[in-house]
Order: C-alpha cells, then sequence, then structure tokens
C-alpha cells in the first residue's frame, strides 16, 4: 500500500492574530476577574453565586477562543475551530476564497482574512499562513474535483 498523498493528510493552521485581539480578548478575562474579587467582597450569596458563572465564562470564554481558533483542511473538509464553535464545509462544495478586511464577527482574529464562499454558506476565516493555505486547499478541491 503507498503512503497517503498530501491532500489526503489533514493539516491544521492556525489563525492570525492581530494585536489589537489579543489585547481586548486578554483585557476581557482580566476585567471579568476583577469585578468578580469586587463582587466576592461586597456581594450577597445569590450575587456572588451569579458572579462566579458570569466570571467563568468571562475569563474562560475569551481565552478559549484565542487559543483554539484554527482551520483544518482534509481530504473531504474544511473544519473551522473558535471556542465552543465548530464549522465543517465540503471541500467539495466551496467554491471560491477571496481576500476580505470585513470586521464582522467571524472566527477569524486577524482583520487579514479569507472569505470561504461554498454552495450553502460562507465562513471568513484568517489563517496565520494565507498563501500555504490557500494553495493546500486549492490543490484538495482539485483533487475532489479530479476523483468526484
Amino acid at each position: 500500500m503507498s503512503p497517503p498523498a498530501a491532500a489526503d493528510v489533514p493539516t491544521t493552521y492556525s489563525s492570525a492574530v492581530d494585536g489589537w485581539v489579543r489585547l481586548v480578548l486578554g483585557a476581557a478575562p482580566l476585567m471579568a476577574a476583577v469585578f468578580w474579587g469586587i463582587v466576592i467582597v461586597v456581594g450577597d450569596a445569590t450575587t456572588r453565586a451569579i458572579a462566579g458563572a458570569a466570571g467563568a465564562l468571562g475569563v474562560g470564554l475569551p481565552l478559549w477562543v484565542l487559543t483554539s481558533t484554527s482551520y483544518t483542511l482534509t481530504s473531504e473538509h474544511l473544519v473551522v475551530r473558535s471556542g465552543p464553535f465548530r464549522w465543517r464545509i465540503p471541500i467539495p462544495d466551496i467554491v471560491e476564497v477571496t481576500p476580505t478586511t470585513n470586521p464582522l464577527s467571524a472566527p477569524a482574529l486577524s482583520l487579514n482574512r479569507l472569505r470561504v464562499t461554498s454552495r450553502d454558506a460562507s465562513v471568513t476565516i484568517s489563517p496565520a499562513d494565507r498563501g500555504r493555505f490557500v494553495a493546500d486547499l486549492e490543490a484538495r478541491r482539485a483533487r475532489a474535483a479530479a476523483s468526484g
């Protein structure tokens, strides 16, 4: 049996992270922790419980998004991960990949983005190595078209 072709090996690309995004997502947990600490000192039991839950979310979610946003290319799918969110886009369904700086919310930690459009949906991403990501994706699309 021959080794798998490069297009058969899943490859994960990390998200580029703009400095301002790192600052905002890094400051959010710090601010949540400070406010949670204040509530612990001055609040009653119910307020502390609510603040504890909100604080855990305020600390955990930004850190989760910051550390987990990535894009994996398999032979069949583009899998986008960002915190608790997941998107699976079939490679053969991708019809266009275009550069964008659209600032709307997306699983992208940089404004240097790519809009990946499929037959059913689109997702905006920001792979750190855009050139390698696009070349890899195009090779997988060509392979999927040739085999399908």
